[in-house]
């Protein structure tokens, strides 16, 4: 396994459906490669979803699923190693946007966390 010691480091890109997708220089590396989905953070599990659909459209292999930081423990029977969890972070809660009591309250959020960065708002 492995004869070429090499190890691929990717990103998927998404496309106007928000379906994660690969382009086409590193299908290659996924297809028939043994994968290990590398995320900083998982709370509902959507994005998880994507990247277990988008992984085994193209043909990859899982082998397992890491995160720095995980609300869930295990999505769609797929198990999930993380470093915390939330027994790390007992007041951590995380609400669908049709249930969320602070939207109820109408209550503004402090800021916006993505990809790009941290965004205070105002």
């Amino acid at each position: 396994m492995n004869e070429h010691k090499t190890i691929y480091i990717i990103t998927p890109e998404f496309n106007s459906n928000s379906q994660m997708i690969f382009k086409e220089n590193v299908r290659p590396m996924v297809a028939g490669k043994h994968v290990i989905l590398l995320l900083a953070n998982v709370t509902t599990g959507l994005t998880l979803n994507k990247a277990l659909e988008c992984i085994g459209y193209y043909e990859g292999i899982l082998e397992g699923v890491a995160a720095v930081f995980s609300a869930q423990t295990e999505v769609d029977g797929v198990h999930i190693n993380s470093v915390y969890s939330t027994e790390d972070l007992p007041d951590y809660r995380f609400y669908d946007y049709r249930n969320c009591p602070f939207c109820e309250r109408k209550m503004k959020i402090d800021a916006l966390v993505n990809s790009f960065g941290y965004f205070r708002q105002e």
